[in-house]
């Protein structure tokens, strides 16, 4: 794992920011080619993904800071400037907010746009979850499975301290591992899960697209396979999720409602195509 890449003076690249940068790229590529298509204008759809970044990114960050409030109260200057700390969920409820109203401001259809989107943000998440892995975030419990896999201890060049990775601190923070330990203990690879399901996703919703569905069906088909593999994924997790009753996640409890929103809408819509 190679969570920082590079670094000039006081400025580093990291894997997680360089995967997220290359999903961005090679989603809005496809995006905007596919949407022309469509008929939906090229500039429009790039505005579009700008105003859907930025509210994700702010989504990705307040999210993390509600669901972990007292350390941001102990540390808030930490949270709010570092690296790490983007809830996908956060993201995306913010993201698709930001969204809608936008595609409704400039007079697009809501659901067609959101069926343009929907097989490449699950690309986007398969890329994206390789920088998570690479970075050493999102990391998994610990287990003895033969796939399990260790995170390194790193130093900062700059001050000889131990700044990472995050699984490593963990474990050292909770007495698992002694300082001198040079990696993590084995852990879940559940950046690797996800990302698998997320290329499985794209593939089926690619598949599905070239089909033909009603309108809206390819984006609640993208949100109930996702809803579905973020609920499964989320219980080999072992970073701070935040709980309900010491029994879900933060992002199984939105994952369970998304779920039952996307049945609910695909039910809708059926009913609505079968009386019309």
């Amino acid at each position: 794992m190679h969570p920082t890449l590079f670094r000039i003076g006081g400025f580093q690249v990291t894997t997680y920011g360089l995967m997220l940068a290359i999903a961005f790229a090679v989603a809005a590529t496809l995006i905007i080619r596919r949407g022309e298509r469509e008929g939906i204008p090229g500039d429009f759809l790039q505005n579009l993904l700008v105003v859907a970044m930025v509210a994700a990114l702010l989504g990705a960050r307040l999210l993390h800071i509600l669901v972990d409030f007292d350390y941001f109260l102990d540390h808030p200057a930490e949270v709010l400037f570092s690296r790490e700390g983007y809830v996908f969920f956060g993201g995306f409820l913010a993201g698709t907010g930001a969204s809608i109203y936008w595609i409704r401001h400039r007079g697009q259809d809501v659901w067609k746009v959101a069926d343009v989107l929907a097989p490449y943000l699950s690309l986007a998440q398969g890329i994206g979850r390789l920088g998570c892995f690479g970075f050493g975030c999102c990391y998994g419990h610990p287990t003895s499975l033969p796939w399990a896999v260790q995170f390194p201890r790193t130093i900062d060049p700059s001050s000889g301290m131990i700044d990472g990775t995050p699984a490593y601190l963990h474990h050292l923070a909770e007495g698992w591992i002694t300082p001198d330990a040079a990696h993590s203990l084995p852990v879940h690879p559940s950046q690797l899960y996800e990302s698998a399901l997320a290329w499985l996703n794209f593939f089926i919703l690619i598949y599905l697209q070239k089909r033909g569905c009603q309108k809206g069906v390819l984006f609640l088909t993208y949100l109930l396979l996702y809803s579905t593999g973020r609920f499964l994924v989320e219980f080999t997790r072992g970073d701070p999720r935040g709980e309900l009753l010491h029994l879900l996640s933060t992002s199984q409890v939105v994952s369970v409602g998304l779920f039952a929103v996307a049945c609910a809408m695909l039910i809708y819509r059926k009913v609505v195509r079968l009386s019309s």
